[in-house]
C-alpha cells in the first residue's frame, strides 16, 4: 500500500515543509514504491533541513545505491561516518558501496572498521569476506565468513566461502559449503516464503551444485513473487559473479537470458 503512503505523507509534507522526518519517511515510502529519483529529491530536502541526521543520511545512501549513484551513496555514507564516527553501520554501508564500485582496499578498511566497532555484526563480516574475495585474497575471506556464519543464520556467507574453497580447488569443503547454503535458504524461506531475494538465492546455490533443474524452478518461483528491478539486478550481478568464478555451469545462460527477459519488460 505504498501509493497510500506517499499520498499521506505528501499532505504531510504540505502541511508541514519544515518537518525533516516527514520528508525522510517520504523517501522511504518512494523507494519502496521503486520511486528512486523522487525519493532521493524526498531525501535531499530532509538532509538540508537537518544535516545531522545520521538515519536521513544512511537511508539516502541506501537509495542512491538502488539508483546506480555510487559515488553519490559514497559521499552520504561517509558524511555519516564523520557525523558519527563510531557508526558500525555507516561503515558497514560505505564498505559496500566502495566494493561494489571496486575500491575494494577501501571498501577492505571501511569494513575492518565496522568489524572494529561491533565485532558481533554478521552483515559486515560478509561484507568484508565477499570483498576479500573480490580482492584475491582468499584465506582472508574464508576467516571472515567463517566469523559471519558463526554468528548469523545467513545463507550468503556460506555460499561465499564455498567460491573461495573452489577457488583455492579444494572441492569437498566448496560442496560442503554450497550443501549449508541451500539448507539454510530453504530454513529462512520456511520462515518467510516471499523472501524474494532468497528465493533467487536459493537458486543459486542449487545451480552451482549442479543441480539444474531445481535451481531453474527455483528461479521461476522467485519470478512469481514480482521482484523489484534492484532484486533483478542484483539476480544478474550474483550470475556474472558465479560465471567469472566458476565458468558456464549448465542452465546459468538459460537463467541469465530468462532474468534479462524480465527486467527488460
Amino acid at each position: 500500500r505504498y501509493e497510500e503512503a506517499i499520498a499521506a505523507l505528501d499532505r504531510a509534507t504540505e502541511l508541514k515543509p519544515d518537518d525533516e522526518w516527514a520528508w525522510a519517511w517520504k523517501g522511504v515510502a518512494l523507494t519502496q514504491a521503486e520511486r528512486y529519483e523522487e525519493a532521493i529529491a524526498a531525501l535531499d530536502h530532509a538532509t538540508e533541513l537537518d544535516p545531522d541526521d545520521e538515519w536521513a543520511w544512511v537511508i539516502k545512501g541506501v537509495v542512491l545505491v538502488q539508483a546506480e549513484r555510487y559515488e553519490e551513496a559514497i559521499t552520504a555514507l561517509e558524511h555519516v561516518t564523520k557525523l558519527d564516527p563510531d557508526y558500525a553501520l555507516a561503515w558497514a554501508g560505505k564498505g559496500a558501496v566502495l566494493a561494489q564500485a571496486e575500491r575494494y582496499e577501501e571498501a577492505i578498511a571501511a569494513l575492518d572498521r565496522a568489524t572494529e566497532l561491533d565485532p558481533d555484526y554478521a552483515l559486515a563480516w560478509t561484507g568484508k569476506g565477499v570483498t576479500l574475495r573480490q580482492a584475491g585474497r582468499l584465506d582472508d575471506a574464508i576467516a571472515a565468513l567463517g566469523r559471519a556464519i558463526s554468528l548469523g543464520e545467513s545463507s550468503w556467507p556460506c555460499y561465499q566461502r564455498g567460491l573461495c574453497h573452489a577457488a583455492l580447488g579444494q572441492p569437498e569443503q566448496a560442496a560442503s559449503d554450497f550443501a549449508a547454503a541451500i539448507e539454510r535458504a530453504r530454513a529462512n524461506l520456511n520462515q518467510e516464503p516471499e523472501d524474494t531475494g532468497e528465493q533467487f538465492n536459493l537458486a543459486l546455490y542449487l545451480l552451482v551444485a549442479g543441480q539444474t533443474e531445481p535451481a531453474l524452478q527455483a528461479y521461476h518461483v522467485a519470478l512469481g513473487l514480482n521482484p523489484s528491478e534492484f532484486t533483478l539486478r542484483e539476480a544478474l550481478r550474483d550470475l556474472a559473479d558465479l560465471k567469472a568464478q566458476m565458468g558456464s555451469l549448465p542452465g546459468l545462460e538459460e537463467m541469465v537470458a530468462l532474468l534479462r527477459q524480465v527486467a527488460e519488460r
